[in-house]
């Protein structure tokens, strides 16, 4: 009797346990389902509203092209419309010739030897691997190897470079929600933004950032930044991208590079600055609120550069353009910063009115990106 009270014992804890597993994977799909629903689109049996933003997206030079349509309220002229600017990549392509490194004055590549390596990678892309011959990776949490479209970042093995590759179809370029969270979230916050769109102001911006940290005696003498410039494959496609009911615009246009690069020189750091350390955070709060904020002020974005004893600026995304930023603003510290993201993404995702969409559709954008 005693052997078949444990067995029954031992039999009622594994349903137990069981019942309470399946009461937690229950609430968890239900959660899960009811976050996937406030990212989703209308529901069908609503009306279509016919202002309502739209772009369709398709291949360039296809005999036989399909367009992709996608139709949001958060789409907005400036990021989908007016950041690229065709020649100014020209002007900022990486050079085939020589390439002297960073701080290694007697060492040089060939930009013909990096391009070979990168067109290696892209193919190794294309057929799903995870390692790859010549570079290390970085950062892969915004890209979709299924689909082949997204972010990464890599790093050459052998030379002092990283490599930021993006990649879209417009397939992929429409479909807000195959890349991972952050991706829907800069969707809306950033008025119809993305990583591949941003991507194209890194440049620009590191532009207008050198000139402004010049001008500043106490800044020129503690922050650097890389070099960088954008790279093509041989075989590079276009989308065209035309828009409907965006802004004051019945119908716009452009042009996107369907893949694309940005090389910048690795920096070599023997520490990290810390979100911990109060100077730390004065400091990069203060530095980024003299560039009127331009630069994302994440901490992992400033890396102390060994044998220097400067501050680099690793990543010069402009960063109006990637959150929404149209106003300058300005902030004490970490905390309101995060506070104030925080609030706009709620409410840019959820709580604004019809009203207010429309109006924000004609609204100045007087942190935009220019030379």
């Amino acid at each position: 009797y005693r052997n078949i009270y444990q067995a029954n014992a031992k039999k009622t804890y594994v349903i137990r346990v069981k019942i309470k597993q399946n009461l937690i994977n229950t609430v968890i799909f239900f959660l899960s389902m009811t976050v996937v629903q406030c990212f989703a689109a209308r529901s069908v049996h609503r009306p279509q509203d016919p202002t309502m933003p739209k772009i369709a997206v398709s291949w360039r030079n296809r005999r036989k092209t399909k367009k992709y349509i996608l139709r949001d309220s958060h789409i907005e002229p400036y990021p989908m419309f007016e950041i690229f600017d065709q020649k100014f990549l020209e002007s900022h392509v990486l050079p085939q010739g020589e390439i002297i490194y960073r701080n290694m004055k007697n060492y040089s590549v060939e930009g013909s030897k990096l391009s070979q390596q990168i067109e290696g990678f892209l193919q190794e892309l294309k057929k799903k691997k995870r390692k790859f011959a010549h570079f290390v990776l970085l950062q892969d949490k915004n890209f979709n190897y299924k689909k082949l479209c997204g972010l990464i970042v890599v790093r050459f093995k052998k030379y002092p470079f990283v490599l930021k590759l993006f990649i879209e179809s417009p397939a992929t370029f429409i479909d807000t929600h195959n890349k991972g969270l952050e991706p829907i979230v800069v969707f809306n916050m950033g008025a119809g933004a993305n990583r591949h769109i941003t991507g194209l102001t890194r440049i620009k911006n590191l532009v207008v950032v050198k000139k402004k940290i010049a001008k500043s005696k106490k800044w020129a003498k503690l922050i650097d930044t890389p070099r960088k410039w954008f790279w093509m494959p041989k075989k590079s496609e276009w989308m065209d991208i035309e828009g409907t009911n965006i802004g004051r615009h019945k119908t716009i246009k452009t042009c996107l590079p369907g893949t694309y690069a940005v090389i910048a020189d690795a920096i070599e750091s023997d520490k990290r600055i810390s979100l911990l350390d109060k100077e730390c955070r004065k400091t990069t709060m203060e530095l980024c609120n003299y560039l009127d904020l331009w630069i994302d002020p994440h901490i992992d974005n400033f890396m102390p550069e060994k044998g220097t004893n400067k501050i680099v600026i690793v990543d010069t995304e402009h960063f109006p353009s990637f959150v929404g930023l149209k106003e300058r603003v300005t902030f004490n510290n970490y905390l309101s910063w995060y506070t104030y993201l925080a609030l706009k993404c709620v409410k840019s995702m959820f709580f604004r009115t019809k009203k207010e969409r429309k109006a924000d559709q004609l609204k100045p954008h007087r942190m935009a990106l220019k030379l």
